[in-house]
């Protein structure tokens, strides 16, 4: 288990399954994950024995001290050569703005680079999404490039920034 101030980070289990599924059919909590066909246990579990048995891809459950599951860290795209990941962070929407966010983003940072020995983290944020912009920035990400148009979602393209922070630039501001 991973431990931030706010929340534990632990593996992503097969019980953890059906919480995945109401999250990722709630739309107020996918509007800035993309179009989505809505999903059912049987896809996710699916997912997920194809996901176990990957190793560029990582996903972990966000925890709060009180060991509710509020969100899910994942770190995809793990290139163990580059040492280099994406970062995604994924909260339920009554977890928003209580500090869940900066915390596991820092937790999954402290791991990525302290641990794993990665160089870079780098993540995808769609313009629009002001609240994850800010936060990322707060934990030191600096912003790489604009993807223009890259996605389209209610009814109309968005541009997408990317983001990234080096281990030399990581500033633990939530180690305990």
């Amino acid at each position: 288990m991973l431990q931030g101030k706010l929340v534990n980070l632990r593996a992503l289990e097969k019980q953890d399954l059906k919480q995945l599924v109401d999250w990722m059919n709630d739309p107020e909590l996918t509007q800035f994950l993309g179009p989505r066909f809505p999903i059912s246990l049987e896809e996710q579990e699916i997912w997920y024995s194809k996901l176990i048995q990957d190793n560029t891809k990582k996903k972990l459950i966000i925890e709060n001290k009180e060991g509710t599951a509020i969100g899910l860290i994942s770190l995809i795209n793990l290139d163990w050569k580059i040492r280099q990941a994406e970062l995604g962070v994924y909260l339920g929407s009554q977890h928003l703005n209580k500090g869940y966010a900066r915390d596991s983003a820092l937790t999954a940072l402290r791991f990525s680079f302290h641990e794993l020995g990665l160089n870079r983290i780098y993540i995808f944020i769609f313009e629009d999404n002001a609240p994850a912009l800010n936060t990322a920035a707060k934990v030191g990400f600096k912003q790489e490039g604009l993807m223009r148009s890259a996605t389209f979602y209610g009814g109309r393209y968005h541009d997408v920034v990317l983001m990234s922070i080096l281990a030399a630039e990581f500033v633990d501001t939530g180690a305990e």
